[in-house]
């Protein structure tokens, strides 16, 4: 069997948009708009030196903010007033 280099090989474009597309599946909508809410300045990554309090309260911030969006009722039953996907809701914590 002979092996051969990749670097000896011409690789194919990958066409980024598509690729972006398949990895994010059937809930891409979901993935691009929690995209662009995370991207927004209010969100942006904390000091890394700021104490434990100044952090919890930088957090219950970004908490409300989700929460004025809309986001957690993605994941709960219909019944209780979400839409209703599960699976949404158990991705949100991996």
């Amino acid at each position: 069997m002979e092996y051969t280099s990749l670097k000896s090989k011409e690789l194919a474009p990958v066409d980024l948009e598509s690729l972006g597309d398949y990895l994010d599946g059937p809930h891409a909508e979901v993935r691009k708009e929690g995209r662009a809410l995370l991207s927004r300045p209010e969100f942006a990554p904390v000091d890394p030196e700021i104490n434990s309090a100044e952090y919890r309260e930088r957090v219950l911030k970004w908490l409300k903010l989700l929460a004025r969006e809309g986001q957690p009722v993605r994941g709960f039953p219909v019944e209780y007033g979400g839409l209703g996907d599960l699976s949404l809701l158990v991705k949100t914590g991996v």
